[in-house]
């Protein structure tokens, strides 16, 4: 899938039910790294935004469902 996709993909999860109580600025910070990532394409930039989901999720600013529905896109954004 072209990296495109992926970001288009990772952005509608965080539109979706499981992402609803998801603040705000939670998801401007996620869909920020989103774009670095997609802008990069490096594996480290990837990493982070891995990070960033398991951060958030632990500090209790992103539910388990909302993680999930994001990391279900993470590999899209892996070079082909």
């Amino acid at each position: 899938r072209e990296t495109r996709a992926a970001g288009d993909g990772f952005r509608a999860a965080l539109e979706t039910k499981a992402c609803a109580a998801t603040d705000s600025d939670v998801v401007l910070d996620l869909e920020q790294v989103a774009r670095g990532v997609r802008a990069s394409g490096s594996p480290s930039a990837l990493a982070s935004l891995r990070r960033k989901l398991a951060d958030r999720e632990r500090e209790g600013r992103l539910s388990r469902a909302c993680r999930t529905a994001l990391e279900s896109h993470l590999d899209d954004f892996a070079p082909p």
